[in-house]
């Protein structure tokens, strides 16, 4: 399928599968999101923001070798099985949210916070900002 125009206006091919038979038998996961409106309320006197977007995120996350024949499909090349969290699953959004609350525990409501591929990192003034964004890059380079 042809992806829209990236950011610098090129077009970019981009594999798309439809999973939803797979994801009407798949039980759902229950793990909530973080409530926009807490962290609205959190980040309160901040006047500084960077947003760290994971757009390859779920692709850190490695598919069990037992469940990995349920991501096949094919193609005039091949049959093919994620090794790694493809998007459209029923149950992705929560397996990522999960993982980065527990990559991030304890630097979430206090330096940062995570929706999704987000990470929101928020600060009262410009040095305070750059000390937060440098922890996270540090830490980024030890996961």
């Amino acid at each position: 399928m042809l992806k829209k125009a990236d950011a610098k206006g090129e077009k970019m091919w981009r594999l798309v599968i439809d999973y939803r038979k797979v994801n009407e038998k798949t039980v759902g996961d229950a793990y909530t999101l973080s409530d926009v409106t807490e962290i609205l309320d959190q980040i309160g006197q901040s006047k500084y923001f960077g947003c760290i977007d994971m757009v390859m995120g779920y692709h850190w996350i490695e598919v069990a070798e037992q469940d990995r024949a349920i991501t096949a499909f094919s193609t005039k090349e091949g049959h093919w099985e994620y090794k790694r969290l493809p998007f459209g699953l029923k149950t992705a959004p929560a397996t990522f949210q999960r993982m980065m609350n527990i990559m991030l525990s304890g630097l979430t409501g206090s330096r940062c916070f995570v929706f999704l591929d987000d990470i929101v990192v928020y600060a009262r003034s410009l040095a305070e900002h750059d000390i937060e964004l440098s922890f996270l890059k540090e830490l980024g380079r030890n996961v």
